[in-house]
């Protein structure tokens, strides 16, 4: 409102999903409520290629807890939220992490997933321009381990939406210079912290047209 542009934003992510179901709530929120957007903001994390992978035979089994948990200890935290709460307070990164991240590198290494992954994300970049939208994709890495991510997915995934003429934020080079404990929520949570949201904030606006 500072650059006297004004805009009323509606938030319609919601958890768990791939890029393909992100685009039939928009499709579907467009049509019910018949509110044309005059820019739509796409955010990209590592996990959206999941569905192309999950629907061409490549499928992730979950986390799962150790074997050598204590099974009484399992049974009583498992139905107790407090419990829960005090066991995550601790980092828990044999809770299957490495498994999934290597189950998301044969996803975008195989040729035949990627290209499905990117059909895709072409709903979007077609949607915007038929409808002459701008489109802003925001590509998050893995913000505990950025070099991975980038050789991963970043790299490719921004190239992709660049070659389309589509705005895109890159956060990798934003995140590197922010202290790990500083990008991310907290020890438990990889999410972006306050801090780096608001970086991205402003690069966002610097993109509106």
């Amino acid at each position: 409102n500072k650059k006297d542009k004004k805009y009323s934003i509606i938030n319609i992510g919601k958890p768990n999903l791939d890029s393909k179901t992100e685009f039939e709530v928009m499709d579907n929120f467009v049509y019910m409520t018949r509110i044309k957007p005059d820019k739509i903001i796409l955010q990209y994390c590592g996990n959206d290629i999941e569905g192309a992978a999950t629907a061409n035979g490549l499928i992730f089994e979950g986390f799962r807890p150790p074997p050598e948990i204590n099974k009484v200890l399992m049974f009583i935290g498992s139905g107790s939220y407090f419990l829960n709460y005090i066991y995550f307070l601790y980092p828990r990164e044999h809770m299957g992490m490495p498994s999934y991240i290597s189950y998301l590198t044969k996803a975008y290494k195989n040729d035949n997933i990627l290209s499905k992954h990117k059909d895709d994300l072409g709903m979007f970049i077609n949607y915007a321009k038929g409808n002459s939208i701008q489109l802003i994709v925001v590509v998050f890495p893995f913000l505990t381990d950025i070099e991975t991510s980038d050789s991963m997915y970043v790299d490719d995934i921004v190239k992709y939406f660049s070659d389309n003429h589509i705005s895109v934020i890159n956060v990798s080079p934003l995140a590197k210079g922010i202290p790990i404990d500083e990008r991310i929520v907290n020890r438990n949570d990889s999410h972006p912290s306050i801090k780096l949201n608001r970086i991205v904030a402003q690069e966002i606006v610097n993109k509106l047209q």
